[in-house]
């Protein structure tokens, strides 16, 4: 069950803004070319599941977030023990979006608009934006233990397991932009691409000029993603 503190946080984080919308728009201001009014926002909605084939849309970017940060997870835990003695930045900048997009330009010339193309694309880059996470991770605070460990001979697997256990608490802290990066960079690829997904539907809606349609899918996209975020959270025991 709910508890009331997070039904009022609910309330004001999605439930306010769209009431707040509905009666801005819909009865106060008038009909404008920047903001539609919620009604036809409603009706576009309902639409775009008809004319625009949202759900392999919603099905292509599911799939490419989801794989890629599964295949992350396990590649991370796999492949650490034998990296945790480098430290160095790799990679440093490339969980910003410019540098990404140049990569996703190139990418997408080499290999067009495969939907497997773009699937290991987003591998790759949430391979790389872990591991950018790990070399800027800080084992200072560990010291100690890890002398310790050292002088009684405890093996190296211990100072191994410290360490793995500090950082997967820094990417726990780090799950929620992580996530909302990957979203924003598999939106990019298919808007680029038109590999098909949500990116390529909000392309098509842009060339059609339905603002309307624009409003409708990103509630929709918010909604996935909320509700991705929640499963992420009750996964991570798991993934751990």
């Amino acid at each position: 069950m709910l508890s009331k503190s997070k039904i009022t946080k609910y309330f004001l984080q999605i439930f306010l803004p769209i009431i707040t919308y509905i009666i801005l728009f819909e009865f106060i201001i008038p009909v404008n070319k920047f903001f539609p009014k919620a009604s036809l926002i409603y009706e576009s909605i309902i639409s775009i599941f008809i004319d625009y084939d949202i759900i392999t849309g919603i099905a292509i970017s599911s799939t490419a977030v989801y794989i890629g940060i599964i295949f992350s997870y396990i590649f991370l835990k796999l492949s650490y023990p034998k990296v945790i003695s480098f430290n160095i930045s790799l990679f440093n900048n490339v969980n910003y979006f410019i540098p990404s997009v140049i990569f996703i330009v190139i990418w997408v010339f080499w290999f067009n608009s495969s939907i497997f193309a773009e699937f290991i694309f987003t591998c790759f880059w949430a391979i790389i934006r872990l591991y950018n996470k790990v070399f800027q991770t800080s084992y200072s605070n560990l010291s100690n233990k890890i002398n310790f460990i050292k002088l009684n001979n405890l093996g190296n697997e211990k100072i191994i397991k410290l360490k793995s256990l500090q950082l997967f608490d820094k990417l726990y802290e780090d799950r929620y932009l992580f996530h909302l990066q990957i979203w924003g960079i598999v939106f990019i690829y298919e808007f680029i691409s038109q590999s098909g997904g949500l990116g390529s539907n909000i392309f098509q809606l842009f060339t059609n000029y339905d603002l309307s349609g624009v409003f409708a899918i990103t509630i929709i996209s918010s909604i996935i993603i909320f509700i991705g975020d929640k499963i992420f959270n009750l996964a991570w025991d798991k993934i751990k």
